[in-house]
């Protein structure tokens, strides 16, 4: 499922939504775990499964910083990358890209449109890593703990809202 996928890639919500039930399907098939009293996010999270998106923005950004420092034949300029010279404010990388602008809804949906915007707001502390495979394994790193950030924020949540069922 995930062969050049930073080619095909989906950007509509629905069709990334049919790839995410996919990985869901097998969590539950890995597991043979398949009343539906069973979380397939805790699931997920047993078995340490990235989310597929996830893994498709990894594998994209890697990509992308393997054009930008020359470790593939394809020219920054061929797929419209233009570092941008002036100083950005906060603690974003200092390789920033200019963002294009979009004239058709084809080319925001291209490959350089969809990630200058995910490259610009990676820290300068990953995007200039000296290796792919650093590069790589940061950028899981701050993923995995983006992932967990999320995942708690979900429980207290939940967690409030059990509090508060409880008190009426």
């Amino acid at each position: 499922m995930e062969y050049a996928s930073i080619i095909w890639d989906p950007h509509y919500t629905k069709d990334s939504d049919a790839l995410e039930r996919v990985q869901r399907r097998a969590a539950r098939w890995i597991t043979s775990k398949h009343d539906r009293g069973t979380s397939v996010t805790a699931l997920l999270h047993q078995l340490h499964l990235v989310p597929l998106e996830e893994r498709r923005r990894i594998s994209r950004l890697t990509f992308l910083y393997k054009i930008l420092n020359d470790h593939v034949a394809v020219p920054m300029n061929q797929l419209d990358l233009v570092l941008c010279d002036r100083p950005a404010r906060g603690s974003t990388t200092k390789h920033r890209l200019k963002i294009p602008r979009c004239a058709s809804t084809q080319f925001q949906k291209s490959f350089a449109a969809r990630n200058i915007t995910q490259w610009n707001s990676l820290p300068d502390s990953i995007t200039s890593l000296a290796s792919v495979s650093s590069f790589g394994s940061h950028l899981s790193a701050a993923s995995c703990r983006r992932r967990a950030h999320s995942i708690a924020e979900i429980s207290v949540r939940r967690l409030a809202i059990i509090i508060q069922i409880q008190r009426h």
